[in-house]
């Protein structure tokens, strides 16, 4: 989109992407959020429980990309507001640096890491093989905004797939990757505004 295409709708991983390109699109409408959290293997054979325990000694540690995703970017911005992200990488446990989160689950799978922070949704299909930790992100969460441009010439269909996205199945499937909803669902079922 920086170079100048537009696509007909955007379901962005994050706000701040949705914002570089803000007026190519009617006002957004945020329908999720994604929690971020500390993955480890199952059991936790390292005991990690905090960003704090990234710093000790002998840990392989994997995190996203800042500048090549929102979950780098929002991570270094969660480990900045924890004081924590200078020790981090002086403590040379940071081994990894991923485009993506599920990149981080496939290493944390294979043995490769020790602990890792994603999305809720990169962890969800690996709950069998994976430990999840709450993480304390304070005001920092990933949400995800729906557009539609402003010069698209499909605005009625485009407003049938939004109604398919919001429809009572998609929410479930939603929620069960992880997701947390945000526009309430009426008493039939259906999302609404």
């Amino acid at each position: 989109m920086k170079a100048g295409v537009t696509p007909d709708a955007y379901l962005s991983c994050d706000q701040r992407f949705l914002d570089q390109v803000s007026a190519r699109f009617h006002p957004a409408e945020t329908l999720t959020e994604n929690p971020m959290v500390i993955v480890t293997p199952r059991g936790n054979p390292a005991d990690v429980r905090s960003v704090a325990d990234f710093k000790r000694q002998g840990l392989r540690i994997g995190l996203a990309h800042p500048e090549k995703s929102a979950l780098g970017h929002l991570t270094e911005l969660i480990l900045q507001e924890a004081d924590e992200l200078d020790a981090i990488r002086a403590s040379g446990n940071w081994v990894q640096e991923a485009p993506q989160g599920d990149f981080l689950v496939n290493a944390l799978r294979t043995g490769a890491l020790d602990a890792a922070i994603v999305y809720a949704s990169n962890a969800a299909e690996s709950r069998d093989a994976l430990e999840i930790i709450d993480l304390d992100t304070g005001s920092i969460t990933a949400r995800q905004p729906w557009a539609i441009a402003r010069i698209s010439d499909h605005q009625q269909t485009l407003q049938r797939l939004h109604d398919a996205l919001v429809d009572e199945r998609s929410v479930d499937r939603f929620r069960s990757l992880g997701f947390n909803w945000l526009r309430p669902v009426d008493d039939e079922g259906s999302s609404r505004k």
